[in-house]
């Protein structure tokens, strides 16, 4: 239980309380599964943070993909050339955006 991090802490709390609570009811498998569960704590908050992480940049990938769709649909409508000219270079960023979370997900396998 090094972690430092606060995830870390309110998951091994979390768990301590669910242990208490099978004690409480005199749940001996279930305390032995818990404790279980605690002792692979690492690798169980460490598949947490990576999940979590990922949902974040597909969460990230979700909003600049509305907000591609919204400057598309400005860049057909606009009839001003200088106004185009700025929504196709707003478009490439959010694309740039895109590409680089891409990136970062297939570090996750997906």
């Amino acid at each position: 239980m090094s972690h430092s991090k606060p995830y870390a802490r309110i998951w091994y709390d979390d768990y301590l309380d669910l242990y208490n609570l099978a004690g409480s009811l005199q749940d001996r498998e279930w305390q032995n599964e818990l404790l279980r569960t605690m002792k692979e704590g690492e690798a169980h908050i460490k598949r947490d943070e990576r999940y979590f992480a990922q949902l974040e940049l597909w969460r990230r990938y979700d909003q600049l993909n509305a907000k591609l769709l919204h400057m598309i649909n400005r860049l057909k409508q606009s009839q001003n050339p200088i106004e185009s000219e700025e929504l196709q270079k707003h478009i490439w960023e959010i694309k740039n955006q895109q590409m680089e979370i891409g990136k970062k997900l297939q570090l996750f396998g997906g």
